[in-house]
Order: structure tokens, then sequence, then C-alpha cells
């Protein structure tokens, strides 16, 4: 241990030096007293005693320098003394320190505000404990397109039967009516078994969660609140447990408050009811109505593959009790086991990463348009160099002090990128966070700081190697003989600054050109056609409380009275009602049989969406009718069999138009019931406006067997000159029945838009990073021609004292800053085209190769480029001869 105790005893002399130096000072002056009293004792004079202490002695000052380097790690005090000299120079040169500064800064700072999305919703775990133990199980059919969910048949059967399972549980998303008469609100709500909770260790900041006994038939009247809406509605008042809340029009007993931020991802519900299972939905014939969330926890020791393995089993064997076995083996049914955090973040990676990678490639221009700068720097102080290396500065001594130099701005600039990122991800979240599975805590947190500064810290070394290279590879005479304003650098010098500013342009013409396309896409993406009028429309979501609408001819009666009494509004032109409206959650994908069996030969039934609908739907959503007739009021009144499709339908499986009259059902049943086609609608688009499959949509009329849910939305379109209002659909409502109120109120424009909030959001993002590529791309050629105009000056004043002319000067510089941004467009036409073929996916009407977007790309960063070039090439063309002669 003798070794640790000399080196902390050196390195406490690097952080107290100025201790060290007095009690230094202090022993020198005891040891010459001493001497001097033992002299003046031997008969000497107190001045011969003390002149002889101090021969005797020794140089005061060659003894402290050998004491100095005996305490300390020489090392760490050379560097500290590099440090100190570095931030001398960089304070004199503010204007270069600043721009090296800014240019770093805003570079990390793009990356921080994406990395900490990406961070909290790619690499972090799921917000539970014991996250990484989740798993989720779900249904998928591959031939039909369709996937996720289970049944309820399939859920019981899993959780009793695979042992594998340790926990299950089963969610099911929808909505409620809370409150009494005249204080109602429409709130979402999630159903979830008993086991829920425990699974995911979840804990009440209030009261408990659900018991065994609360997920059965009559004993499920209990409720647990959100954090927000404890707060919002109850003022936070921890008394409310216990208390009986109507919850649609039904009382329920508060048993519980979750803590602030608990949620499931992808939803956000406002209060937690539990899920109980009806003895319909426990029929056979319900096995494939996968409306349930399944997860689960694994035992311990047992792998994935062999969970999976017991589900094949088990669903071999319930396939002979199942009714609809045929239709669904045809369509590959199966069943999978996946990773819970996969599975939510599996539409939003391809957007998150995409966004990181044009994050990086800013960082990589800002990178190239700082190894020039320095570049530029070392060359000015190339005199300086040389003297330091005349004067015994070895190139391990200067190459070190350089590299330090560097880390030290690249921290510097990694700190205020990482305070400016601390902003920017706030601003992101503010737009982004509707579209993330799960909540984003709005700020980097301690991996986004410590990736950051690891980053800042490996660009600051690879930054260092080019000015190292350069300021090491040239002859110490050069050095000694070179000027800052009038020595010249060598071609290679010349070559490889020139390469990075084209690397710079390639980079920034590739990522200008995705944001066009980008932009071209958004633009193509607008001008599709939904298949409906979304504009002046107004939608709702109403939940009917089960206790009172249990029966289909209250709900049917309901769904009456609301439309007669939404026409008689004044300003409503038309209202209908559907379970599955566009942009919505959507209308539920079921496949069907035929009556007259139009499928060929061992082809696949595909699933449809089919919705409920009542009243003036089609009008209201401005979807006219094609062939045929609508369903009509005496269709919904008499329950009348028919129903309508819409032309992708009826093209499908009735190519020749035939297809009025014909029976179709969604009822697996071997002896269900056909609906008669009575009309053909024009196609709309259900979730996406890029979406070119032609699925095809089955309408019923609302009250049909099975097919009167009790959550439905509704439509209403008003005239041009009345506003719309979800206050006043409310009101409609409340007249009819004053504990139902609607819930998720928005126009028709607004779910469209919310549907584009990828897009855009990728497309701003995009934009922004295009703009600081055109900045750093101006600085860069700006910085290579006003260097190689104060390099040059000796040179321009003499060839403007022979005869040159200023335009001639001026087209001299203007043709480098041009032959550089002609060398990078190519390379930069061939990076945008890879970039399209990431993009591929993401990208509506848009190819690799669109010339117009390129052709705006390359004037876009021709522009910049020639501003940049404008303002050197002016300054070389005034140079005034006789002071360029004078310069030394």
């Amino acid at each position: 241990m003798n070794w640790l105790r000399r080196f902390l005893f050196r390195l406490r002399a690097i952080f107290q030096t100025g201790r060290i130096e007095g009690e230094l000072s202090e022993e020198i002056r005891l040891h010459l007293e001493m001497q001097t009293e033992a002299n003046v004792a031997r008969g000497m004079t107190y001045g011969e005693a003390r002149d002889a202490a101090r021969r005797e002695f020794g140089g005061i000052d060659q003894v402290k320098e050998l004491y100095r380097d005996e305490r300390r790690l020489r090392i760490l005090d050379d560097c500290w003394r590099d440090l100190r000299h570095s931030m001398r120079s960089l304070h004199k040169e503010k204007a270069f320190t600043g721009t090296v500064l800014a240019i770093f800064a805003l570079c990390v700072a793009a990356n921080v505000a994406i990395f900490s999305i990406v961070n909290g919703v790619l690499i972090r775990p799921l917000p539970f404990p014991d996250a990484e133990g989740i798993l989720t199980v779900f249904d998928s059919y591959p031939k039909a397109g369709v996937k996720g969910g289970v049944s309820v048949p399939h859920y019981i059967e899993r959780n009793q039967q695979i042992t594998a399972f340790a926990e299950a549980a089963a969610i099911r998303g929808g909505g409620a009516t809370l409150g009494d008469h005249g204080s109602s609100e429409g709130a979402e709500v999630l159903y979830a078994t008993p086991s829920f909770f425990p699974l995911l260790r979840a804990q009440p900041a209030l009261g408990r969660t659900f018991t065994g006994e609360e997920g059965e038939l009559g004993h499920s009247h209990v409720a647990i609140l959100s954090d927000a809406l404890w707060h919002d509605r109850y003022n936070a008042d921890p008394s409310v447990l216990g208390k009986s809340i109507r919850i649609d029009d039904v009382p329920h007993i508060v048993v519980g408050v979750m803590p602030p931020g608990f949620g499931y991802p992808t939803r956000h519900p406002r209060l937690w009811l539990p899920l109980v299972f009806t003895d319909f939905e426990r029929l056979d014939g319900m096995r494939h109505a996968n409306s349930l969330d399944m997860i689960v926890r694994l035992r311990r020791g047992v792998t994935v593959a062999q969970a999976q393995a017991q589900l094949d089993a088990l669903n071999r064997r319930t396939l002979k009790q199942d009714p609809g076995a045929k239709i669904v083996s045809e369509v590959g049914f199966r069943s999978n086991i996946a990773s819970l955090h996969s599975e939510f973040v599996e539409d939003i990676s391809p957007v998150l990463l995409r966004l990181q990678a044009g994050a990086v490639f800013l960082l990589l221009i800002g990178a190239l348009n700082l190894a020039n700068l320095l570049v530029v720097r070392a060359t000015g102080h190339a005199k300086e160099y040389g003297v330091r290396r005349a004067l015994g500065a070895g190139p391990f001594r200067l190459g070190r002090a350089l590299v330090l130099e560097n880390l030290m701005l690249s921290v510097a600039g990694g700190l205020l990128g990482l305070a400016a990122g601390a902003a920017g991800v706030r601003a992101t979240l503010s737009r982004f966070a509707s579209r993330l599975p799960f909540e984003v805590t709005p700020g980097p947190d301690f991996n986004v700081c410590a990736v950051t500064l690891a980053a800042s810290v490996l660009f600051g070394l690879l930054l260092a190697l080019p000015v190292v290279w350069h300021t090491l590879r040239g002859h110490l005479l050069t050095f000694l003989s070179s000027e800052s304003r009038s020595g010249t650098t060598t071609r290679v010098v010349h070559r490889f600054r020139h390469t990075l500013i084209v690397t710079q342009i390639a980079l920034a013409f590739a990522l200008l050109a995705g944001t066009g396309m980008l932009a071209l896409s958004l633009a193509r993406v607008l001008s599709v056609d939904p298949g409906f009028e979304k504009e002046k429309v107004l939608t709702g979501i109403v939940s009917l409380p089960n206790y009172r609408y249990s029966d289909e001819k209250q709900r049917l009666a309901f769904v009456e009275r609301l439309v007669a009494a939404l026409r008689a509004s004044p300003g409503i032109s038309s209202a209908g009602i559907d379970s599955g409206l566009p942009f919505t959650w959507g209308a539920g994908g079921i496949t069907v049989q035929f009556k007259s069996h139009p499928l060929d030969p061992g082809e696949a039934g595909r699933p449809h969406p089919v919705s409920s609908v009542a009243g003036d739907l089609f009008p209201s959503l401005g979807i006219p009718l094609v062939q045929g007739r609508l369903v009509g009021e005496s269709d919904v009144e008499t329950g009348r069999m028919v129903c309508v499709v819409d032309s992708d339908f009826a093209r499908r499986y009735w190519p020749k138009g035939d297809a009025l009259g014909h029976g179709i059902t969604p009822d697996m049943d071997p002896h269900a019931s056909f609906f008669t086609i009575v009309g053909v609608v024009r196609p709309v688009k259900q979730h996406d406006l890029t979406d070119l499959r032609a699925d095809g949509a089955i309408y019923l009329p609302y009250g049909a067997v099975y097919f009167s849910p009790s959550v439905f939305m509704v439509t209403l379109r008003a005239s041009p000159s009345t506003p719309l209002s979800g206050a006043a659909l409310a009101a409609i409502i409340a007249r009819i029945d004053p504990e139902v109120a609607p819930f998720d109120v928005k126009t028709m424009s607004d779910r469209v838009d919310e549907s584009l909030a990828g897009r855009r959001i990728s497309l701003s993002l995009a934009a922004l990073y295009a703009g600081a590529a055109l900045f750093l791309a101006a600085i860069g050629i700006y910085g290579v021609l006003a260097y190689s105009v104060a390099q040059r000056q000796r040179e321009i004043g003499i060839r403007m004292a022979l005869g040159a002319r200023p335009d001639q000067i001026r087209k001299q510089f203007l043709r480098l800053g041009f032959r550089l941004v002609a060398m990078g467009l190519p390379l930069g036409c061939a990076g945008a085209w890879i970039v399209a073929r990431t993009m591929a996916d993401f990208l509506y009407g848009v190819g690799p190769a669109n010339l117009v977007v390129l052709g705006s790309a390359a004037l876009a960063l021709g522009g910049v480029a020639m501003v940049a070039c404008l303002v050197p090439s002016l300054r070389a063309a005034h140079v005034a001869p006789a002071e360029a002669l004078h310069t030394d």
C-alpha cells in the first residue's frame, strides 16, 4: 500500500498547491534560521552565519523545483498548465471560440432533444417494476393481415391451462359517464381483471386495488381513480375513499387512487373498473372476438420458447371445439408471445430512429465544419507552434496540448448543448407527447447526460486528430518561416480542407433533399381524398350505461331519440350514428360468410370493417351512394336483415357489379342469418390516408342481431354559419338522458389531422435539421474562402499591382466556391437516394430520385453557397496593393 500512499500524497499537491508552497517556504526558512544559529554558535557574526547557511543550503529556487517534482504528478501538473494556456489563448480569440461553441452546442442540442425521447421510449424499460419480465399474448391472422388482441374464451383457457404463465391479466378500453345529474362527464375507462395491478407490481397512492371477488358479476361496482381525476373532480380529497360515485348511472365505491403518472402505455384512462366477462362473451362462437389485451409473467426458469410451445399445443386442442376453425385456419391463425415493450414501440420506433439519424447527420456536418475551423486556426498558429518546438517542446507535449484544447472546447460545447437540448426536449414533447406510447420525462436523464458527455469527449478526440496531424507533420523551418497573414499552406492541407467542405455539402444536400421529400410526401397525403367530407362535421363518443341499457330495444330507442333530437336542433343539417367511425378506433375487422360462396377454392377469407349505423350517417359524412339504396329508418326500426357495402367490397367479390341482392353475415355460426346487400357506397379511409388496401367495409342497421353496441359515435354536420360545439352536443344528449355525456368530442378534421401528427412532426424536425445544415454549410464555404483570401493577400496585392482587375480576382474566388459546391452535389444526390430508400415506407407518392425535390435542394444549397462566396470574393477584389505588399 506504499504506492497508494505516495499517489495520494502527490495527488494532494495538485489540489492544494498554495498551502503546500507555503509549507515549503516555511520549512526552508526554519532550516536556514537553524543553520544560521549554529554558525553563530561557532563564533561567526550574524551576517557571516547567514551567508554561510545559504551557501551550504544551495539555490532556494532549485531546491523548491526539485521538491515540486518529487511531490507532484508531473503529467497532471503539465496538463493543467496546458489547459490554462489554452484558456488564455481561446479567451483572446473570442470570435473563434464563440463560433466553435455555438456550432457544437447546436448539433449536440438537436441530438439531445431526440435522444432523450429515443432513450425514454426505445431504451428505457416500461415504467413498472421488473418490467423486463412482462410479455403480451395476442392472436394473429397473417393471411388476412390482422394482428392483435385475444378473446374472452382464449384468455380464460390460457390463464387456467398454460403452466408457463405465473400471472396473467386482461384489459379492455372503453368509456363511461361519470357523475350525477347536472354534473356528469364522459371519461376514458380501462377495464382490468383484478390480477392486472399485482402483475404490474402497481401500488395505489391511496386505498387498495381490486380483489378477486370484485372481478365477478354482481360484485364489480367498485372503482379506482387516476391521480388526475382525483385532483380535477374531487380536489384531492382523501375522504373520497369509501364514498359512492355514479358511473354509467350505477353507484360504485371508490376503493383506491393511483399515484401520479401511473397508466398503461398507449392508453390514458381517467379511472379503472373491474373487467367482468358476460356469459355471451364466454361462448365458443366468440373465440375470435379479440377485444382484450392480455399480459403475462412467466414462471421462474421458463423460457419464452417453452411458453410458446404450450400455447401452440393449447390452440391445437381448442380448435376442435371452435365453430370457426376452418375459416381461421385458412387465414393462418396463430398465437404469439412477445415483449410488451417491443409491441408498444413497434409503430413509433421507425419514426424515432429516422429522426435520430437526421440529428446524427447534423452532428456529422457540424463536425466537418469544426474540423475545418480548427485546422484553419492551427495554420494561423503555425509560427507559435514552431517556436515552442524550437524551445524544446517535443511532439508528445505539443500534441497533448492540442488534444486538451480540443477536449476543453468539445466538453464545454457539450455542456452548452445539453442545456439547450433540455429546452428542446420540452418543445419536442409539447408536440410529440400524444404520439408516444408512454410518458417521457421532459428533460435529459442520467443516461442522456452520460452519453452526451461521452460523445462530446469522443468527438473532441476525433477533431483533435487533423489538428495534431497538421501541426506535427511539417518541417520546423517551415513553421518558423511562416506568418499567420502571409504564409502559405501546403497543397495537401488545401485538399484536406476542401475535402471536408465537399463532404459537408454532400451531407447537407442529402438532409435537405430528404426534408423536401417529406414535405412533398405530406403535401400528397393531404391531397388524398378520405372518401368523406371532413369539414363542419362534429363527432363524439357516447357510452350507454349497461345497467339501464342492457336490452337491445332500450339502446335502439335511445339512438332513435338522439337522432331525432339532433335533426331538430338549429343549424344541424344531418346527424347519424356509427359504431366504427373512420379515424377513431375504427370498425372492427370481421371475417364474413357468404350465402352464395363467392370465394374461389383455397382462397382465404379476409376480415372487413363492420359497423352499425343509424340516422343520416352517410349524408352527414358526405359519403355518396353508388348503387342501390341506403339503410333506412324503417330498416332500423323493424330490424330488417339488410346491409350496405362499399364499392371495394363489392368489386372484390362481385367484379361484374352484381353485388345487390347477395347475402353476407359477419356471424361465424353455421346457422347464422344472412344480411341482404341493398346498396353500395363509396369507400372511405379507415385509419390512414395513405392506406392503399381496399379492405371493403360493411354497414349493418343499428339494432340488428348482436349489432347494437352500447358504445357508439355520434356524427353531425352543421350548416356553414353554425359553430361546432361539444357543449351543444352534450346539452342535446342531456335532454334525452341527463346521466349520459359524450367524450372525445372532436371534428372529423381534427381526427384526420391527428393521424398525420407523426408526419408533421417528422417534417418539422427535419426542416430544422436542414436549416441548420444549410447554415453550417454556408459557414464552412465562407470560412474556406475567407481564409484563402487572408492567406493569399500578398499574392493578390502583387497581381493587382501588375494589372489584374478586381473582377478577375472576384471571379477567381467565386469559381473556387462553386467548384466545391459542384463537387459536393453529385455525392449529395447519391446520399439523397440512400436517404429516400431508408424512408421508403414513410414516403407517399415520392420516389427516391424525384427531380423536383433534387432540383429545389440544389437551388437552395446553391443560393446559400453563392451568398457565402460573395463576401470573401468582394473582399479579395478590394484588397489595396500597397497595403497588401507592406503586410508582414
